[in-house]
């Protein structure tokens, strides 16, 4: 069941231990950090017991993505991806599921999922944070489960091809489907003796097929319609950092253009807009022909707000708020603090929850928007709300200050910008009634 994942990095096939016969097994321990980030049995052990429990994989994403076809079936799949606010890779597996899941069944892309994880434990032997016998009674409810969900070798590898289609355009690039199968016809292969151990036919026990079609290689096919196929290019263009922003642009800006109420494509343009601005700032100023002082950081950022004005129309409608929605909203937010526009401030905070925005970057926001309100609210003698003002400022500066990680280069000082609160909060305080100053 591992075989696929195993023989494409080119370790043995042959032996439970795909490095068995080699002195140095640190190919094993690369690949288990790079590919899922485990480092120790604990990691091993809380990643197998996700799988298990369902918590993880891209068989998960295509369960979310039928319930949303099913709970909103009289929606056109934009109109979900904007009442939903899903990001392009969402999107591009919505449209996938909508185009597969008569073909792949209840159980989608559990090949995939489950083949990665039998492949994992076997790299764990390898790399030694599992015994054999560990690793094999760890492996075995995947491994019935598996060869009861599907009918044959043939079903499971074709299966397991569709998983890896849906991985790679999430990743970047978009494998042909083609040459997945043909690769997957070559799982035949030869141990040690020269034995050949063919699993090309090997029938399952099935007993949990049920109605679902039973894949071969000659159906095992993905052929996307235009618009899914743009889709997944757009997906490329966010997620491949070898792909230069403005050369693949180029090509979807027709599509873009006409998706432009649509969160995941807004989203795209105007990272391109952001870019097309930031280059010539960072050109000029490596050059020494851009000021860095307040005020030229201040212009630079009033026209970047221009984009976000455009871009929060597609967010507006939206009626999930997910971390793509509040991360739109910290970058509006983000650019009007650093155009020192208060009102705009504001209004994109608005849109954050404070109980789920809880990182660095949000924190400094609200204190930001808090510290404004207070100064606002003293420019109109109303000195109580301008004092629950900072003394609520302040309290984010104390949540800042208790996180574990925090940037190196935090948008406040949080030394400087905690000595004016309470300077702030003192001035607020000598102008209040005796029995609410003390209060």
């Amino acid at each position: 069941m591992s075989e696929p994942f195993i023989k494409e990095h080119s370790l043995s096939v042959a032996t439970l231990n795909p490095e068995e016969n080699v002195s140095d097994n640190s190919k094993s321990a690369s690949i288990l950090k790079a590919v899922w980030n485990l480092h120790s049995k604990d990691d091993v052990l809380d990643f197998v017991e996700k799988y298990r429990l369902n918590h993880l994989g891209e068989n998960v994403a295509i369960n979310e993505a039928k319930a949303r076809l099913s709970r909103n079936s009289k929606l056109s799949i934009n109109e979900i991806a904007v009442k939903e606010c899903l990001d392009s890779v969402s999107l591009a597996k919505l449209y996938f599921t909508k185009e597969t899941q008569d073909v792949l069944g209840e159980y989608g892309l559990l090949a995939w999922d489950y083949g990665h994880v039998l492949a994992a434990l076997r790299l764990c032997i390898a790399a030694d944070l599992l015994s054999e016998e560990e690793a094999l009674n760890l492996a075995k409810p995947f491994i019935d489960e598996l060869i009861n969900d599907y009918a044959s070798w043939e079903d499971y590898a074709s299966h397991y091809a569709f998983g890896d289609v849906v991985n790679s355009f999430t990743h970047g690039r978009f494998d042909d489907m083609k040459r997945i199968v043909r690769q997957a016809q070559k799982y035949d292969i030869e141990d040690e003796t020269g034995t050949e151990l063919t699993f090309h036919y090997m029938k399952f026990p099935g007993k949990k097929v049920n109605n679902n079609r039973i894949l071969t290689y000659e159906n095992a096919v993905f052929n996307p319609s235009l618009t899914v196929y743009k889709w997944i290019l757009l997906v490329i263009h966010n997620t491949d950092d070898s792909v230069e922003p403005f050369e693949d642009f180029f090509s979807l800006n027709g599509f873009v253009k006409r998706n432009l109420k649509i969160p995941a494509t807004v989203s795209t343009w105007l990272e391109y807009k952001l870019l097309k601005s930031i280059i010539p700032m960072a050109i000029s100023y490596a050059v020494g022909t851009f000021s860095d002082d307040d005020k030229s950081m201040q212009r630079f950022s009033k026209k970047l707000l221009r984009y976000y004005r455009t871009a929060r129309v597609a967010f507006e409608k939206a009626e999930v708020k997910n971390d793509f929605y509040y991360d739109f909203y910290k970058g509006y937010a983000l650019v009007a603090y650093e155009a020192d526009d208060a009102k705009t401030l504001d209004f994109a905070v608005s849109f954050l929850d404070e109980e789920k925005c809880q990182n660095f970057d949000f924190q400094e926001l609200f204190c930001a928007n808090y510290t404004n309100n207070a100064k606002k609210s003293a420019s109109k003698k109303n000195y109580e709300e301008a004092y629950r003002f900072a003394k609520k400022a302040l309290s984010y500066i104390e949540k800042m200050k208790a996180l574990p990680e925090k940037p190196e280069n935090p948008t406040i000082n949080i030394d400087s910008y905690e000595k004016d609160l309470n300077q702030m909060i003192s001035e607020y305080k000598s102008h209040l009634p005796m029995r609410k100053s003390r209060d």
